[in-house]
C-alpha cells in the first residue's frame, strides 16, 4: 500500500499548499482551516509506524522524507506562519512521533527504517523547534524531558552537535564580531608555506536553514543556552561514541 499512501499524501499536500493557499474562498469554505492543517499533520506522521521490509525500505524512506518536508512546509504557509496552533501541533506531534518511534527501536539495527531515518528526523525536529516563534520555556522543558531519553541514538548527538556549533556562530556574529573587528589589529602575512597538518580546522559555516531564521540577540541568547542543556547531564551518556560526540561539541564551542 506504500504507493497508494504516498499518492494520497501528495494529493492532500497539493490541495493544502496550492489550491487552498491560492484561493481565499476555499479557506473561507473550510469550517476550520487550522483544524484541517492540524489533523493532516497528525495523520500523515503515522507513516513512520508502517512496517517495512528490506525490499520496501527505500520506498518507506522516501515517503517518510516527504512527510518530514511537509511538516516544515505547513509552518511556512500563509496561514501556518501566523497561526500558533499549527506551529505547536507540528512541533509537539513531531516530537511525540519521534520519541515513540525511536524510543521503541534498536539504535543499532541494520537496514531498519528507524536507523535509516533517525538523522533526518532529528534534523527536522531541531530546526522546526528553533524556527518556531511560539516555543515557550515550558515547551522546551517538555522537549528536554523527552529527547534526553534518546541519547543512545548517535544521530541525535550528531544533529545536536551540529546545531550547537551553528548557533554558536550566530551568537558570535550578533554579539562579538563587531567588538572583535573594532579591536583587531591586522596580522602580518606568514610567507612560510603551511602544510595540511598545520592548517587550522575550518569552521563549519551556518547552513541556510539555520541562517534564515529571524535571529535577534535575545532569541539567539535564549535558544543557545536552551540547546546547550537540552540533552540533560552529558556525563550520564553511557555509549562511548555518543559521549565523545557530546564533549567534542562542547570543545568546539569553547
Amino acid at each position: 500500500y506504500a504507493t497508494t499512501t504516498s499518492r494520497i499524501i501528495e494529493k492532500l499536500r497539493e490541495f493544502l499548499f496550492h489550491k487552498v493557499q491560492s484561493k481565499t474562498e476555499l479557506l473561507d469554505d473550510l469550517e476550520s482551516p487550522q483544524q484541517f492543517y492540524r489533523e493532516f499533520i497528525q495523520n500523515i506522521l503515522g507513516v513512520f509506524q508502517c512496517v517495512s521490509t528490506a525490499d520496501s525500505l527505500d520506498v518507506h524512506k522516501s515517503m517518510c522524507l516527504k512527510v518530514l518536508k511537509i511538516c516544515h512546509e505547513v509552518t511556512q504557509t500563509k496561514l501556518g506562519k501566523k497561526d500558533q496552533s499549527i506551529w505547536v501541533t507540528v512541533q509537539e506531534t513531531l516530537l511525540q512521533t519521534i520519541c515513540e518511534f525511536l524510543g521503541n527501536a534498536n539504535p543499532f539495527s541494520v537496514k531498519h527504517i528507524s536507523t535509516t531515518m533517525a538523522d533526518d528526523m532529528f534534523r527536522y525536529l531541531l530546526e522546526i523547534w528553533l524556527r518556531s516563534p511560539y516555543t515557550t520555556d515550558e515547551m522546551w522543558k517538555n522537549f528536554s524531558a523527552k529527547i534526553s531519553r534518546l541519547v543512545s541514538w548517535k544521530a541525535l548527538l550528531d544533529q545536536w552537535k551540529d546545531k550547537v556549533i551553528q548557533l554558536t556562530h550566530v551568537f558570535k556574529q550578533l554579539y562579538y564580531d563587531s567588538i572583535i573587528k573594532e579591536y583587531q589589529t591586522p596580522k602580518k602575512k606568514n610567507i612560510r608555506a603551511t602544510t595540511e597538518t598545520e592548517k587550522e580546522e575550518e569552521v563549519s559555516p551556518i547552513n541556510q536553514s539555520i541562517g534564515s531564521i529571524a535571529w535577534t540577540p535575545e532569541k539567539i541568547k535564549k535558544d543557545w543556552y536552551t540547546l546547550i542543556y537540552i540533552l540533560g547531564n552529558l556525563n550520564s551518556i553511557n555509549l562511548p561514541e555518543n559521549f565523545a560526540t557530546a564533549f567534542s561539541a562542547c570543545s568546539s564551542v569553547i
